[in-house]
């Protein structure tokens, strides 16, 4: 996908349709941050503790997600499936702490290695 970006943002500098003043290294620069950017804010993690928070009171611990709040007393299962689903679950498991009772998850054949293959364990 970088790749793709990388050749737009080539193509719309090279037609000279943006603003003349500025180099094409600080166009580009400023490019790659608004894409990284938008990446960064939609990865697991940033998304789930966006939309899940655990708030703790004197009487028991909450759970609020989708404007909704649900009592956790180590009685939360996990299920999920997708490529995404690993990176999730993780983030949900260091949100929810010691709640989570007990998870599966199912991804893709193939996924294990390739995110082995690309330094992720």
């Amino acid at each position: 996908m970088a790749g793709l970006f990388r050749v737009t943002v080539r193509r719309l500098i090279s037609s000279r349709t943006l603003i003349p003043t500025r180099s094409m290294a600080a166009l580009q620069d400023d490019a790659h941050r608004i894409f990284w950017s938008a990446v960064s804010a939609v990865l697991p993690p940033r998304m789930l503790r966006r939309a899940l928070t655990v708030r703790e009171t004197p009487d028991s611990s909450l759970l609020e997600c989708g404007g909704r709040a649900y009592t956790l007393q180590k009685n939360l299962y996990l299920v999920g499936c997708g490529k995404a689903v690993l990176g999730m679950a993780a983030a949900v498991e260091q949100i929810i702490g010691s709640h989570l009772v007990e998870g599966v998850i199912s991804i893709p054949r193939g996924m294990e290695k390739s995110l082995r293959e690309a330094g992720k364990r």
